[in-house]
């Protein structure tokens, strides 16, 4: 944001001399907020092919540009749910393998997200 203040100066003599001037204040936005996942459910039918495409991730995070996106998004390797899944990059998630829904229903994946503020965020 932009404030363009007018600053007015009377002194207390008789006549009163008055003075003004105006003066710009550039507030700039620093990278104190790490993004938000805002999507966190997908689904895929069992049984689909490796490389099928289940979602793809967004984020998003009240700081002011450039220190929001785009977002970088990476797969934390814990648990099982890793094998079936892949996470590029951009937030696109597919499977690396067949899934049976006999075996496992549901996966729980965690993901981190990163914006493209200084210093780099993270959540």
């Amino acid at each position: 944001p932009v404030y363009n203040l007018t600053i007015l100066a009377i002194d207390s003599g008789t006549p009163s001399a008055t003075g003004s001037a105006s003066l710009l204040v550039v507030l700039e936005d620093i990278n104190d907020n790490g993004p938000t996942l805002t999507t966190t459910e997908g689904e895929v039918i069992e049984n689909q092919h490796a490389g099928t495409p289940i979602m793809t991730l967004q984020s998003s995070d009240p700081d002011l540009p450039p220190n929001q996106g785009p977002f970088t998004y990476y797969l934390l390797s814990t648990g099982p749910a890793t094998s079936y899944f892949s996470l590029s990059p951009a937030g696109v998630l597919t499977t690396t393998r067949e899934i049976d829904r006999e075996q496992i229903s549901d996966f729980y994946l965690s993901v981190i997200t990163r914006d493209s503020g200084f210093p780099q965020m993270s959540s």
